[in-house]
């Protein structure tokens, strides 16, 4: 028989956790591969928020909430990730609050 030990890096492991795992260092971390490929999507995120949450874009409360609603409505696959979403806009509109 094998080596019944488990290696949380395997290839087989990203196999199994899908997509969601394999770019992922330790659970919370992207790794530099996911990093490049967040990077690469940003200016997409904005292209595709803009419309929704430019003009909420006055203080941080404002803009979290519309945030919330464009995702729900128009990429409701990042709605889980609304905070970071919302922190990558408030720094990219100068949003202080």
């Amino acid at each position: 028989m094998g080596d019944a030990r488990h290696d949380p890096d395997s290839d087989d492991d990203h196999a199994a956790h899908g997509p969601a795992r394999a770019g992922l260092d330790d659970g919370r971390h992207l790794d530099p591969q996911g990093v490049a490929v967040a990077l690469a999507c940003l200016p997409v995120l904005v292209r595709r928020l803009d419309p929704y949450v430019r003009a909420a874009a006055t203080g941080r409360t404002e803009l979290a909430d519309a945030v919330r609603t464009a995702l729900s409505t128009h990429l409701p696959q990042l709605t889980p990730h609304a905070a970071e979403v919302v922190e990558f806009l408030a720094q990219y509109y100068g949003v202080e609050d």
